[in-house]
């Protein structure tokens, strides 16, 4: 059975389907000496995670990732496009689940149920959109990564978008959602709520009392 390649998939299904990793491989292209491109991905989201925005600069990415600096100029390149097209949209306030479903119902239809942790500040504006895990088995996903990126943002307060093909409590969402308050609570870190969006409805675990 031939593997399918980054690019491939992306032209069949579409970037919104494709991983991290797989992103990072089709933006570099190629590897190094002495590591393939694929091996190269694999590193950077093991160690960092999906949000790459922490880097500021070539040098730091070249340090701290142990790329050349061909690469690093590419992925701080993108990383600044992002960036870019992040502060242009406008402010995003969340007061209630049903903003929560306004601002995030376009996720409909899915083909992969997809999961976004979303960053806010004090004020309940929004400053950070992560897609962290695609398909049905969130168990499988480590939730030390969404802890990890809170704090490297400097920030306490989120909340779980999932856009499923499905509009229920499954009962792996649920384990998921209440692990994921429970170390929160230790962590001091505000978990705002889980929310499953498909079609025109909405379910918010907080709403429901299961958070």
């Amino acid at each position: 059975m031939e593997i399918e390649l980054p690019r491939e998939k992306l032209l069949r299904l579409g970037p919104r389907y494709l991983e991290m990793k797989e992103l990072l491989s089709i933006i570099l292209n190629n590897g190094s000496k002495s590591e393939s491109v694929f091996d190269i991905s694999d590193r950077v989201i093991k160690d960092y995670g999906a949000d790459l925005t922490i880097f500021k600069s070539v040098e730091q990415i070249v340090e701290q990732l142990k790329i050349p600096i061909v690469k690093a100029s590419q992925i701080c390149s993108c990383i600044e496009i992002g960036r870019r097209i992040f502060d242009k949209n406008e402010d995003i306030f969340i007061n209630s689940s049903k903003k929560i479903y306004e601002n995030f119902k376009y996720l409909l239809n899915l083909k992969i149920t997809e999961f976004y942790l979303i960053v806010l500040n004090n004020q309940n504006k929004i400053i950070n959109k992560n897609l962290i895990y695609l398909g049905e088995n969130i168990l499988d996903y480590d939730i030390k990564k969404i802890f990890k990126l809170l704090f490297e943002l400097d920030f306490k307060k989120f909340f779980i978008v999932c856009g499923s093909k499905e509009i229920d409590t499954n009962k792996d969402f649920i384990k998921f959602a209440t692990n994921l308050k429970e170390k929160s609570i230790f962590l001091d870190i505000l978990f705002v709520d889980f929310i499953i969006i498909k079609d025109n409805s909405f379910i918010s675990f907080k709403d429901k009392g299961i958070i």
